[in-house]
């Protein structure tokens, strides 16, 4: 199943559960705002789904399989974005991890390798944090919820105050502890 939302900046509309994407899609196709793309771009490639603003209705209603969704102009303030979500029904007998990914920190990380990631990140902290601390560094752990996520501050004898040494983002776990400390060098 697949959960259809329009979003704009802080707002959040939740419109209902589909089958399909496909299934979802004909259902917006029926709103003549709608605009579809498919980009492929540098190797890359994605659907681009919005509601122009310029060509929503001050209200009308969008009929889907005996369902009436009211839909209003005046619910936005300019363009909306479409979001795709899958969601899984959990009643029904699973086979393992779910596929996706989950949010550690400021970065998705793929549902199979979470709880690695997570053991990694912690670990390479608590590494860094003595190696620093052995140099006589004092370590600060900051920015949690941050756009780019946490990183580890350090304040040396010499300093009036902590300055970032890094982010713990995935480049962070993938990165040996001689790398990171030889970061240290060239940034102080």
């Amino acid at each position: 199943m697949y959960l259809l939302q329009l979003f704009q900046e802080d707002r959040t509309e939740t419109l209902g559960l589909f089958d399909s994407i496909e299934r979802g899609r004909e259902f917006l196709k029926k709103i003549p705002a709608y605009k579809y793309e498919h980009i492929q771009e540098d190797g890359y490639e994605w659907d681009y789904e919005e509601l122009k603003y310029d060509e929503l209705r001050d209200y009308e209603l969008i009929e889907h399989n005996g369902h009436k969704v009211p839909l209003s102009k005046f619910s936005f303030e300019g363009d909306v974005l479409i979001s795709w979500t899958e969601v899984r029904n959990l009643d029904l007998k699973g086979e393992g991890i779910i596929e996706g990914s989950t949010v550690v920190d400021a970065y998705a990380i793929d549902n199979q390798f979470v709880g690695q990631y997570i053991k990694d990140r912690e670990e390479k902290f608590k590494a860094v944090k003595e190696a620093l601390e052995e140099k006589g560094y004092e370590v600060s752990r900051e920015w949690f919820g941050s756009e780019d996520g946490e990183a580890i501050l350090l304040k040396g004898p010499e300093m009036e105050e902590f300055r970032m040494l890094c982010h713990m983002d995935p480049i962070f776990v993938d990165s040996t502890l001689e790398e990171i400390l030889e970061d240290l060098k060239e940034i102080y």
